[in-house]
């Protein structure tokens, strides 16, 4: 095996075990009831303001992103895009479960205690995944690229930009928004950014 194969493995699988984290977090963050993500927001949004079911919007949204981002940063699609849209959402269900089990008399300090840590693990696991360059999900394709395309536009505010105007459309859709969103959309970038710099880069400098 060259050197460069090793390498490329090193990243999906580095790439997957990222992916199967941030499911993990996901399911911890449903369970704790405190707001939804962002893009979920978005697509409930659009899928009431369309009258149309939530599993029909989902997958319009992303091919619509993906066709976009094909156009305007194609090395955001690859097999880190497929891992991403097969991992997540079994992973997420199982740990939602897993975790409803184990966790049955929550209090509102330990659901906020909870949410905060997910999004930390989350954040770290966003920024290495997103860093081994071997493709990204739809949703995350769209920050990266308008900071790719402006480099005066941090990672941070980029991810901003685009949590923000998740959540307003859905606002507009009247999706339920909780304190967990708003905490995504002003400090999840700003996270993102900061481990990209501190850990995520000089971890697979030295790994791969």
């Amino acid at each position: 095996m060259t050197a460069k194969n090793s390498n490329y493995i090193k990243r999906v699988l580095i790439c997957l075990m990222a992916n199967i984290l941030i499911g993990i977090t996901i399911g911890a963050m449903r369970v704790v009831n405190l707001g939804i993500d962002p893009f979920t927001s978005l697509i409930i949004g659009v899928s009431n303001l369309a009258k149309t079911p939530f599993r029909y919007i989902y997958p319009i949204i992303n091919g619509v992103i993906i066709v976009l981002i094909f156009f305007l940063n194609k090395p955001m699609i690859g097999i880190g895009t497929v891992i991403n849209l097969i991992v997540i959402g079994p992973v997420a269900d199982y740990s939602a479960a897993f975790i409803e089990n184990i966790y049955t008399s929550p209090t509102f300090i330990s659901r906020i205690i909870i949410l905060i840590a997910a999004l930390i693990i989350m954040a770290m696991n966003v920024s290495l995944y997103t860093s081994t360059n071997i493709g990204v999900s739809a949703y995350d394709s769209l920050f990266l690229t308008i900071n790719k395309k402006n480099h005066n536009i941090s990672l941070g505010v980029a991810r901003i930009i685009t949590d923000s105007i998740s959540m307003i459309v859905g606002i507009i859709g009247k999706a339920t928004i909780g304190i967990g969103t708003i905490i995504n959309v002003f400090f999840m970038g700003p996270m993102v950014d900061f481990f990209n710099k501190s850990i995520a880069s000089k971890l697979l400098k030295n790994i791969c």
